[in-house]
């Protein structure tokens, strides 16, 4: 998936973006630890993503997917304490 994710990121970011999301849902639905520091740069490289969708994306937006995370993972505090080392949350 991530070979598909390189190619769509500099001219389909909202696919890139639906593409990542998808991959951290996976790995938190699974509470698959081994794999936290690997959602918390997908989670960055969705930032990044979101500053190139502006307005007329019909996603949810960065803000709305983290907390909607924080409500259905918020006991995953490994995976919490990855974040806020890399400056999110």
């Amino acid at each position: 998936m991530n070979h598909a994710i390189d190619r769509l990121e500099a001219k389909h970011a909202i696919a890139a973006t639906i593409l990542l999301r998808a991959k951290i849902d996976s790995v938190l639905a699974r509470a698959s630890s081994n794999q936290y520091d690997w959602a918390v740069r997908d989670i960055l490289r969705c930032v990044a993503l979101g500053r190139s969708l502006g307005a007329k994306a019909s996603l949810t937006s960065h803000s709305d997917y983290l907390a909607s995370l924080r409500t259905k993972h918020a006991r995953k505090t490994s995976f919490w304490e990855k974040m806020r080392a890399a400056g999110i949350g």
